[in-house]
């Protein structure tokens, strides 16, 4: 066969990321308090955004609304459809008064990065231990993105004139605590202990790419990454996305922190022997469509004007149709979320079945990139309290009758602990013993790993 350079034409099917989907996907990775300041910024220079008072917001039809940006959607996102759920169900009595205002649901200041880790440290040491103020120092020596460098080490045994095992074994307890990651020696490092600490899906694939082939991964050098380990191009893609969905700088979410609130973006109230699912917009402004500057005189005479009228008109369109479709799959997530976790609902966190993302992007149809946007720092409230969409994924352990959560093998856990005492020292060996006898199959390892979630020192500093 000769060779040679040669001019062909072929067609080939590829995903083009519109700005239009990237806009959408914005808005739906936005928690409520996130689209509530995105909102207001658009209202102040978007000409056809208005807000509609309280009592002309329930002159709006959804339907319609809805019916009009639905091809659009569909053109879009083929992959993505619009979901058909049901209409956001009300209370049967909606005049009876709520428990707590929206305000007094609302914590009134978050707290910043080190009052975070302080309390952490406060639940692991003693605060008059050598190991206390060891940890304080290193709290205090993190960079801006939570990092801890190598290279301070020295300079930290220095100051504290310390054992250099004290040291290294509180610097690994900080780097147990939350925002995971926190205290690592850099971005590399910081990725792969979320990966150790995962739970949703397998990730050795995402592990050995950051551990051996990151500055390729870095590249996104995906053809190349799939060729070197013989592996499929879209298994490596994937791992890829996995990975981006990670927090490589896990102080960026504390920066500049100041009147920050939790929101429930979800809520869900029980009626009887039924639940109902609504999205909570109670603090968000009631947009509405206004065209009435199109017909100014001034706008048709100047092309530059008109352009940008343009320009604007689309993209007020486009936020009031990304606002529905966050919506109407925030409801479709929860909407199935009780289906399938209604033990939980019913009796409390401790009834917390195993599922995955990958198990919930199947059964709605949503593509488990968007799924991840829409249940990232997301809330759902229920009579049992606040909690993040996050919680309600996790692992399958094997026990005596059927599959259990995660969650629930460190509700034991804690339950083992507390019924021997303070003055019993178990040790994660035992403890895995302790659960085998109870039917659950868990490694001393596993065992570890979830003491550490609970903030449970281990038996030598118990």
């Amino acid at each position: 066969m000769a060779q040679g350079l040669h001019l062909g034409l072929r067609t080939a099917q590829s995903l083009a990321i519109t700005p239009q989907m990237i806009q959408t996907l914005r808005i739906v990775q936005y928690s409520t308090p996130e689209l509530l300041e995105h909102i207001q910024h658009e209202l102040s220079e978007n000409p056809f955004l208005t807000e509609l008072p309280d009592e002309a917001a329930t002159t709006l039809d959804p339907d319609a609304e809805t019916a009009r940006d639905e091809s659009e959607h569909r053109e879009e996102y083929g992959d993505e459809p619009i979901p058909d759920t049901p209409e956001p169900q009300q209370p049967a009595n909606p005049d009876a008064p709520d428990r707590t205002s929206i305000i007094e649901r609302t914590a009134s200041r978050e707290q910043n990065l080190e009052e975070v880790l302080m309390e952490q440290l406060g639940i692991a040491y003693h605060e008059h231990t050598e190991a206390f103020q060891v940890g304080e120092y290193i709290i205090g020596s993190l960079d801006d993105d939570g990092f801890f460098a190598p290279d301070k080490r020295s300079v930290a045994l220095a100051d504290l004139k310390c054992d250099p095992e004290v040291f290294d074994d509180v610097l690994g307890t900080i780097r147990s605590f939350d925002p995971p990651g926190i205290a690592s020696a850099d971005v590399r490092s910081c990725l792969l202990y979320q990966l150790e600490t995962l739970e949703e899906y397998d990730t050795d694939l995402e592990f050995e790419l950051v551990e051996n082939h990151f500055s390729e991964l870095q590249q996104r050098k995906a053809a190349d990454l799939a060729k070197l380990l013989q592996r499929p191009l879209a298994e490596i893609e994937r791992a890829i996305h996995h990975i981006g969905m990670l927090e490589p700088r896990p102080a960026r979410r504390y920066r500049n922190v100041e009147n920050a609130v939790i929101i429930p973006d979800v809520v869900v109230r029980r009626d009887g022997a039924d639940f109902h699912v609504t999205v909570n917009d109670e603090i968000l402004p009631k947009l509405a469509y206004s065209d009435e500057y199109r017909s100014l005189s001034k706008v048709k005479d100047n092309p530059e004007l008109r352009q940008w009228m343009k320009d604007r008109e689309e993209k007020a369109q486009l936020l009031l149709s990304s606002i529905r479709f966050r919506s109407q799959n925030l409801v479709k997530v929860a909407v199935k979320l009780l289906d399938v976790q209604r033990p939980f609902f019913e009796k409390g966190p401790s009834h917390l079945a195993p599922y995955t993302l990958t198990k919930l992007a199947e059964a709605t149809g949503i593509n488990q990139g968007t799924l991840s946007r829409i249940t990232n720092t997301k809330y759902i409230e229920t009579e049992w309290g606040v909690f993040s969409l996050k919680a309600f994924f996790s692992s399958a352990v094997a026990g005596a009758e059927g599959s259990v959560s995660s969650n629930h093998i460190r509700e034991e856990i804690k339950a083992i602990l507390d019924s021997f005492g303070p003055d019993v020292r178990l040790s994660d060996q035992k403890i895995a013993e302790v659960l085998a006898k109870k039917g659950f199959k868990v490694a001393r390892r596993t065992v570890a790993k979830y003491r550490t979630k609970l903030q449970i020192l281990s038996s030598f500093h118990r």
